[in-house]
C-alpha cells in the first residue's frame, strides 16, 4: 500500500516539463507517426508489388508451359520423321508383301517409343499399298479391322509432305490426343503411307506440370478452331469456345500480354502466349486470393504495430525517467576504454550493465564466427562453381567421339561386335552421367543404368560373377540422387569378387518400410578387415566433407547426407556369406 501511494503522489507532483513527458513526446514523434507513415507507403507499395509480381509470376509459369510443351511435341514430331525415313519402315513401303522378321522388328521399335516416352499412347506404321498398319502394342493388323481409324481422315487431308499435328478425341471418347501423323514417300515420289503418334494430352501436362508449377495455376490450351485441346478442368477438355464461357473471356486476351480477370466468380490474373511452331495459344490463371489475403494481414499487422507502438512508447518513457539513463551512460563509458573489456562470470548475478556487456560481447563472437563461416562457404562455393565450369566444358565432345569408335569398331567387322557393344553402352552411359539438368532419377532408370555397368564388366570379367536382383515393381517409381547404385555395384566387383578369384554373386536388394527405401548390395568376395570397416563407418558419420577427391562410397554417403540430412546414408557390414553388405537408405518420394 506504501508503495501504491508513492507512485500516486508521484503522479500529482508530475509537471509537463519532466523527463517523463518530454521522452513520451519525443519517443512518439519517433516511433508511432512515422510507423503509420510507413503503414501508408508500406502497403501502396506492397500493393503494387503484389500486382506486378502476380503478372510477372503468370507471364513466367504461362511462357515455361509454352516452351516446355512446344520442345516436347516438336521433339515427337522429330521422332515422327526419323521413323519415316529409317530403312525398314520404307522396305515396308516398297516391298509390302508379308515378312514376319520385318514386322517384329518394327512392331518392338514402336514399342521402345512407349518405354521411353510415357505420355506416347500408342504408335502406328501405316502402309497405304495393302492397308496393313502395324501398332505399337505388338500387333499387326489391315485399316479396316483396326479400332482406331481417326487419323485416317487427317492423314487423307494432307497436301504436302509436312506433317499435322491434330487434337482428336479416341473414337469420340477420353483419351484425348494430340495426333502426329507423318507421310512416307519412297523413292517413287508418291505417298506411300504414314507413321502416326497419339500424345495423350493430360499425361504430357502431367509429366512436367506436378514438378514445375504452382498447384494453383489453371492451364488452358485452344487452338485456331476454337477448341480446348488442354484443361487444368478435365471436363472442360475438347469442349468448344461457345460452350464455356470462361475459355471465351480469356481467347479474348491478346498475345504476349497479362490481365485481371473474373471467372467463375473468382479473380484471376490471366497471361496470354501463343504457341511458337503450332496453331494454339496457351492461356495461365493464378488466383489472386491468397496475395490479397497477405495484404489484409499486412494491414492487420500494421495496426497492431502502431498500438504496440505508442504503448511501448509509454513504457520506455517510464523507464528512462526512473533509470536517468544511468545504465547507458555506464555501458558508453566501458565501450569508449581502450582497454580489453572485463566481461563479467556469467555464473554471478548480473546487474542490467553486466548482462547488456555480455551480450554484446556473445553477438561479437558470434558475429565473428558468422563472417569465418561465410569466408569458408564462398571459398566451398568458389570450388564447386569452378568445378561446374570444368564439367560443362563441351560434355558432348566424349560422347560422340565414343560413337564415332562404336561404328569404327563396326565398319572394321561389319557387323555388331562385342567392342562396339561395349563402346555404345559406355557412351549412353557417359551421357546420363554428363545430364546437368537434373540430379534425381527415378529407381527403375537407376537400375537400368547400373545394369549397362554390370554388362560392360562381365566383358571385363567374363564367368567371374553373378548378380540378383530383389525389389518389387511398386517402389521402381521411387526418385533418388543419380548414379546412387551403379558404385556400390562397383565396389563390389573390384574389391570383393575379382580379388577372391573364383566366380561369385552380387545380390541388389531394395525394399520400403514405413516409407523409408533400402538398397543392400553385398557380395560373397574377399570381404574386409574390420578395423578398416569401423573407420569408414566413423567417417561415413564425420561432418560432411565437400572436397576430398572421393568418388566411391563417400561421394554416395556425402550426396545422400546433403540431399535427406544426417540420419541417412551409408553403412558397411560383414555379409552372411563371407563378403561386405553396403546398406544405404534415403526416403521414399515419388
Amino acid at each position: 500500500m506504501q508503495q501504491l501511494r508513492n507512485f500516486l503522489s508521484y503522479i500529482r507532483t508530475y509537471r509537463f516539463s519532466s523527463i517523463f513527458v518530454k521522452s513520451l513526446i519525443a519517443i512518439f514523434c519517433s516511433i508511432v507517426f512515422p510507423t503509420f507513415i510507413l503503414y501508408s507507403a508500406t502497403y501502396t507499395v506492397s500493393r503494387n508489388n503484389t500486382n506486378e509480381y502476380v503478372s510477372s509470376i503468370s507471364l513466367e509459369l504461362c511462357n515455361t508451359t509454352k516452351n516446355i510443351t512446344d520442345t516436347l511435341i516438336d521433339e515427337m514430331n522429330t521422332l515422327a520423321i526419323n521413323t519415316s525415313i529409317n530403312e525398314e519402315v520404307i522396305s515396308l513401303m516398297l516391298f509390302p508383301d508379308a515378312d514376319k522378321e520385318r514386322d517384329n522388328r518394327l512392331r518392338n521399335y514402336l514399342k521402345n517409343y512407349q518405354f521411353v516416352y510415357d505420355y506416347l499412347d500408342s504408335a502406328y506404321i501405316f502402309c497405304e499399298d495393302n492397308q496393313k498398319v502395324i501398332c505399337s502394342d505388338l500387333t499387326v493388323t489391315n485399316l479396316s479391322e483396326l479400332s482406331d481409324r481417326e487419323w485416317y481422315e487427317i492423314y487423307e487431308s494432307m497436301t504436302d509432305t509436312k506433317g499435322l499435328t491434330k487434337f482428336r478425341k479416341y473414337n469420340n471418347h477420353y483419351p484425348y490426343f494430340l495426333t502426329i501423323v507423318q507421310p512416307i514417300y519412297t523413292t517413287t515420289s508418291l505417298r506411300a503411307g504414314a507413321v502416326v503418334l497419339n500424345i495423350d494430352v493430360k499425361k504430357l501436362f502431367k509429366s512436367f506440370k506436378n514438378k514445375n508449377f504452382s498447384q494453383m495455376q489453371q492451364l488452358m490450351l485452344i487452338n485456331g478452331d476454337g477448341q480446348i485441346i488442354y484443361s487444368t478442368d478435365d471436363d472442360k477438355i475438347s469442349l468448344l469456345l461457345t460452350e464455356d464461357e470462361n475459355a471465351t473471356a480469356v481467347s479474348q486476351l491478346e498475345d504476349q500480354s497479362t490481365s485481371v480477370m473474373t471467372l467463375g466468380g473468382e479473380t484471376f490474373v490471366v497471361s496470354s502466349l501463343h504457341s511458337s511452331g503450332y496453331d494454339w495459344s496457351y492461356y495461365s490463371a493464378i488466383p489472386t486470393k491468397q496475395y490479397q489475403t497477405q495484404l489484409s494481414g499486412l494491414i492487420t499487422t500494421l495496426l497492431i504495430m502502431i498500438v504496440v507502438s505508442l504503448c511501448l512508447s509509454i513504457v520506455i518513457s517510464t523507464y528512462i525517467s526512473k533509470k536517468i539513463f544511468s545504465p547507458i551512460e555506464s555501458i558508453m563509458t566501458m565501450l569508449d576504454t581502450p582497454v580489453p573489456w572485463q566481461i563479467p562470470d556469467g555464473k554471478k548475478k548480473l546487474n542490467e550493465t553486466d548482462y547488456i556487456l555480455q551480450k554484446i560481447f556473445q553477438t561479437k563472437q558470434a558475429n565473428q564466427r558468422l563472417i569465418e563461416e561465410q569466408e569458408n562457404r564462398l571459398e566451398i562455393l568458389k570450388r564447386a562453381q569452378t568445378l561446374m565450369l570444368q564439367l560443362q566444358i563441351n560434355p558432348h565432345f566424349l560422347g560422340n567421339t565414343l560413337n564415332a569408335i562404336s561404328w569404327m569398331a563396326i565398319d572394321l567387322t561389319m557387323s555388331n561386335n562385342e567392342v562396339s557393344k561395349a563402346i555404345t553402352t559406355l557412351a549412353h552411359m557417359y551421357k546420363i552421367n554428363s545430364d546437368t539438368t537434373n540430379y534425381m532419377t527415378d529407381l527403375e532408370s537407376e537400375i537400368l543404368y547400373t545394369k549397362q555397368y554390370i554388362d560392360l564388366m562381365q566383358l571385363r570379367y567374363p564367368n567371374t560373377f553373378d548378380v540378383v536382383w530383389i525389389y518389387e515393381d511398386y517402389i521402381k517409381n521411387a526418385k533418388l540422387p543419380r548414379v546412387l547404385l551403379q558404385p556400390l555395384v562397383e565396389n563390389a566387383v573390384y574389391y570383393g569378387i575379382v580379388p577372391s578369384q573364383k566366380r561369385g554373386t552380387i545380390t541388389v536388394k531394395v525394399t520400403c518400410e514405413k516409407g523409408i527405401i533400402t538398397i543392400v548390395v553385398s557380395d560373397t568376395g574377399v570381404g574386409m578387415d574390420k578395423e578398416k570397416m569401423d573407420l569408414l563407418n566413423r567417417a561415413f558419420l564425420d561432418e560432411y566433407v565437400y572436397f576430398d577427391g572421393s568418388i566411391g562410397l563417400k561421394n554416395v554417403n556425402q550426396r545422400l547426407r546433403l540431399i535427406y540430412g544426417e540420419e541417412y546414408g551409408v553403412q558397411l557390414r560383414e555379409s552372411k556369406n563371407g563378403g561386405v553388405e553396403a546398406i544405404l537408405q534415403f526416403p521414399y518420394i515419388t
